[in-house]
């Protein structure tokens, strides 16, 4: 009996050595949002949270595929750009031992696909509305189109103008012929070409939306541009999920813009 206690004895203390011996090394892991995959979409000017839940570390390196690297332990991700990054968490104990993991993420780019003039309006009597220095046309019809340009600071925005000579021009619609002065019927352009609405552009006004008119004359005006004072210009809808990005300008007319994230 006393010899089988011994035996168990020594076992025991074996095993207490030994496990003083166990070296626990660090494990790098992180998350997009709590979203554990591999590789995570989201698009330009976004923002989505990494989340570390590395194990037995103490320091984190992150490398986010940009150029941008990060020494915080949970750090935010935003991309200017389109395109795949590499994503590497690197992470080290006291000791100096490290381990690293790597993800994608894919950052998409929202792409025209067309516009909806779903509003025309424009007063054929000169000035005649209150508090508006109302240019248009003075005929009951006219050829409109729609385009787009990236607002130079340095433009000039006279009222009703819409022509922005130093703004360079990233879109211009096909023209539509004689729409009446007042219609709410819906007038959809495909965009076959890629045109890309950039959200930084949209936020700060710079992505110019104008509404233009040419008369029988020949004379170009703008109905609306999106700079003007009461002019309700945005994103009305964001849903990356369903592939819906959708960006309104409306004052006495109403334009939509509708984009998938590509």
């Amino acid at each position: 009996m006393k010899h089988l206690f011994a035996t168990f004895l020594i076992s025991c203390l074996f095993f207490i050595g030994c496990k003083k011996d166990i070296i626990t090394i660090p494990t790098a892991d992180f998350s997009f949002r709590g979203d554990t995959s591999s590789f995570f979409k989201m698009a330009t000017y976004d923002t989505c949270t990494l989340i570390n839940n590395s194990v037995n570390s103490d320091s984190s390196y992150w490398d986010l595929g940009n150029g941008n690297i990060s020494r915080d332990k949970n750090v935010v991700l935003t991309y200017a750009n389109s395109g795949t990054y590499n994503i590497k968490l690197t992470v080290k104990d006291k000791d100096g031992r490290e381990t690293s993991t790597t993800k994608k993420v894919i950052i998409l780019d929202r792409v025209l696909k067309k516009i909806i003039i779903k509003k025309v309006y424009w007063d054929t009597i000169p000035n005649n509305i209150p508090n508006f220095n109302s240019v248009w046309p003075t005929s009951a019809t006219a050829d409109v189109f729609v385009k787009v340009q990236k607002f130079s600071w340095n433009d000039s925005v006279a009222p009703y103008s819409g022509l922005m000579p130093n703004s360079p021009i990233l879109y211009q619609s096909p023209i539509i012929h004689n729409v009446p002065s007042n219609s709410d019927t819906p007038f959809e352009i495909d965009v076959p070409n890629k045109l890309i609405v950039d959200k930084k552009m949209v936020l700060d006004r710079t992505f110019a939306v104008s509404l233009m008119a040419n008369d029988s004359n020949n004379i170009t005006y703008s109905l609306q541009n999106s700079l003007e004072s009461g002019c309700s210009f945005g994103i009305q809808k964001e849903d990356f999920l369903n592939n819906q990005f959708v960006v309104v300008c409306n004052l006495f007319c109403s334009v939509e813009f509708y984009c998938d994230f590509e």
